[in-house]
């Protein structure tokens, strides 16, 4: 089976994200206790990440891997990003070995001038909290 992309024009927002494509060596940097107001306590470590577009680019699968460092088991992550052309926003979806059978609501946003901010709901502790990702 053949197929070719199409030869439509993208939408405004739909190459916002392509800068992510390929392989990477991530490091990252969290609160401790996100749930924690007082918490000013940070870890840090390092991924690795490989991207690549789908669905002629209206889409993106990203898969995260992290070794087992000093308390902490190594795990996988997987983000799926879709492009809905009709709003020119860019959903966002969560999951890893670390919630198995668990997607994550997504988060919904897009970008102004370079900036890419993306909000959504989650529970944390059994509290619901509001997500915003820049």
């Amino acid at each position: 089976m053949t197929t070719t992309e199409p030869t439509t024009i993208p939408s405004v927002g739909q190459g916002d994200l392509d800068f992510i494509f390929g392989s990477w060596i991530v490091h990252n940097r969290k609160l401790l206790d996100a749930t924690d107001p007082n918490c000013h306590e940070w870890t840090e470590f390092q991924t690795t990440s490989r991207t690549e577009p789908v669905l002629f680019g209206l889409s993106h699968v990203e898969r995260i891997y992290a070794d087992a460092v000093e308390g902490a088991d190594a795990w996988e992550g997987f983000t799926l990003r879709q492009f809905d052309p009709a709003e020119s926003v860019w959903r966002i979806w969560w999951a890893s070995t670390r919630s198995p059978g668990k997607l994550d609501a997504p988060l919904v946003g897009r970008f102004v001038e370079g900036v890419g901010e993306f909000f959504g709901d989650d529970t944390v502790n059994d509290r619901a909290i509001k997500v915003r990702f820049e």
